[in-house]
């Protein structure tokens, strides 16, 4: 770890100085905020406003502490990376914290509504339930346009939409004799991986610019 480089830049989304640790609240919230988004550093000995080196004392201590209150102050658990760095005649403490496979991460004295952060810029912002539900589909590989739309029926999908994008590999039939009971018998797995299906197909046919495909209206598949 190049301290000098980290002198030279200032605080930003994947960079924050600490005086001490007199404060471990806001240590540990930064600390959750840079596990839950792209990571980040954390200087210890240093003024956040002049980067000018305190230094710390008794750094094996110091390291200890830290150590401590982020095993019993973070959950999901955490494990950055901390390291003791000279400079000059003094020490400075790093924390490099990598972006979590276990997120959302939250402090254990606020809880999971209240306690978890993510980093916006330099600083720490509390993340509300579509935050925290978009920090877990990131862990899992998933994107908002996957996700089940249990609430929709089957009058949510667009019969002469759909029956143009699959002109090209199978003929669709509507039953106009069905009855609505009927048509609400499926279930919202099928409706929603049925829309899925219409959706990335119809982007596929953009890039591609399926013939079958060019006629049609656009407002549809962004609605």
């Amino acid at each position: 770890m190049n301290l000098l480089s980290l002198l030279q830049r200032h605080e930003g989304k994947t960079l924050e100085f600490k005086r001490d640790l007199s404060s471990s609240v806001n240590v540990l919230r930064t600390i959750v905020a840079f596990a839950n988004s792209a990571g980040g550093v954390l200087v210890l000995g240093v003024e956040d406003k002049t980067r000018s080196v305190r230094g710390i004392g008794d750094p094996l201590d110091v390291q200890e502490r830290l150590a401590n209150i982020i095993s019993t102050g973070i959950s999901p658990s955490l494990m950055p990376a901390i390291e003791i760095l000279p400079w000059r005649e003094k020490v400075v403490l790093v924390a490099v914290v990598f972006p979590s496979y276990s997120r959302p991460h939250y402090l254990v004295s606020e809880g999971a509504e209240a306690g978890t952060y993510v980093r916006v810029g330099p600083s720490n912002r509390k993340a509300d339930e579509p935050m925290r539900e978009e920090l877990r589909r990131t862990v899992r590989n998933e994107s908002f346009d996957e996700q089940p739309v249990p609430h929709m029926n089957s009058e949510a999908v667009d019969f002469r939409a759909a029956s143009e994008l699959f002109a090209t590999f199978r003929k669709l039939t509507f039953l106009p004799s069905a009855k609505p009971s009927q048509m609400q018998s499926l279930t919202p797995t099928i409706v929603s991986e049925v829309l899925r299906s219409v959706y990335w197909f119809s982007m596929i046919a953009l890039r591609w610019k399926i013939p079958a495909c060019s006629s049609l209206d656009s407002r549809w598949m962004t609605s």
